[in-house]
């Protein structure tokens, strides 16, 4: 039987890269994805998928671009343009 995994989370490189060199040391963030190459390297998730048989996945951003007053990667540290 096929199975669809219709909320697989995917980050463009450029994306993580910035995350994750903003996000706390040692914190929840780093913690979470350092390291799952996959959110990023998608040869490396179809290689993993090649071998799980009757797979499929629909990605998706984990994490929208925020706009405006300092918020999201890589528009500026959290806090940087409050008022």
């Amino acid at each position: 039987m096929l199975k669809i995994d219709a909320f697989c989370h995917i980050y463009p490189k450029a994306f993580y890269d910035r995350m994750t060199e903003e996000a706390t040391p040692g914190g929840y963030l780093q913690r979470l994805v350092r390291g799952v190459h996959t959110l990023w390297d998608l040869d490396a998730r179809f290689q993993i998928m090649d071998t799980l048989g009757a797979y499929v996945q629909v990605p998706c951003l984990a994490a929208p671009a925020h706009r405006g007053r300092g918020h999201g990667v890589p528009g500026g540290r959290a806090g940087a343009n409050r008022e």
